[in-house]
């Protein structure tokens, strides 16, 4: 009759997932793995595909991501990114999201929810956590060069890891004790120095993990918070998104997570 009171407390955590394209699939087996050692996520902050991922899940915890899998044609999913100049393909991406969100506003998700975006035009970072949650869940993966800018009022709005690829600092009530998913990866070597596409991508990389950096050493800085970080680091594509790779990011994640959470 006293078993109650040697229960084991359940840990409570907020959930941080970070920028990187079809690298989401990582964020996928570190949900899983969190559901599996009965873990509560109590709040989560997301960029770009993290906050695609931290919504869907934010809004059925309970979701079955491999039904998503098998529901989503994923090269299909590809191509709509690279046509998002085409309204046409925008308002199927985004009918893709609404299936899987059976919510429009924030305060009807059934964990606490927040994503960024940035303004092109002044560099701000803009924070979404109340109100309607369409468009910005759009404009918050809108990468630059593949995904028009999306408007919202006098806002123009495009991927938020570009002012912000892991954002800790969105998360408000727990900072005690916060787990971040991370999909950086190591640079890839440069074989050929006028490889525009190449040294783009390095750079667009350096920024990135600067970035990053510098956020989990504010962490460090602040009194009474805590995070522990699960990392992809393997050299990935943001654009892979074929079903192979998928399972094979999720299958990683789940492991990493274990290793860190378990």
């Amino acid at each position: 009759m006293f078993k109650f009171l040697f229960k084991k407390k359940k840990r409570k955590i907020s959930l941080v997932l970070g920028g990187g394209g079809a690298r989401g699939f990582f964020h996928i087996g570190v949900i899983n793995a969190i559901r599996d050692l009965d873990i509560e996520v109590v709040e989560i902050s997301g960029t770009s595909i993290g906050a695609i991922v931290g919504t869907i899940f934010a809004a059925d915890p309970e979701i079955d991501f491999m039904k998503i899998l098998d529901d989503v044609n994923l090269l299909k999913f590809l191509g709509l990114l690279f046509n998002a100049n085409d309204e046409k393909a925008i308002k199927k991406l985004q009918d893709i999201f609404t299936k899987y969100i059976n919510v429009s506003d924030f305060n009807e998700l059934k964990i606490p929810m927040s994503f960024n975006a940035t303004d092109i035009k002044t560099g701000e970072e803009v924070v979404f956590r109340t109100g309607k949650i369409f468009p910005g869940l759009v404009a918050s993966m809108a990468i630059p060069f593949v995904f028009p800018v999306v408007k919202m009022g006098n806002k123009n709005l495009s991927d938020g890891g570009i002012t912000n690829s892991l954002p800790i600092s969105l998360i408000q009530n727990n900072r005690k004790d916060m787990v971040a998913s991370i999909l950086n990866s190591s640079l890839p070597e440069i074989k050929n120095l006028k490889d525009g596409i190449s040294l783009f991508s390095n750079v667009f990389a350096i920024m990135e993990n600067n970035i990053l950096n510098r956020s989990i050493e504010d962490v460090k800085k602040e009194k009474g918070a805590h995070l522990e970080l699960i990392k992809l680091g393997k050299l990935s594509s943001t654009f892979d998104f074929r079903r192979k790779n998928a399972e094979y990011l999720m299958n990683l994640g789940y492991r990493e997570a274990m290793k860190i959470l378990k």
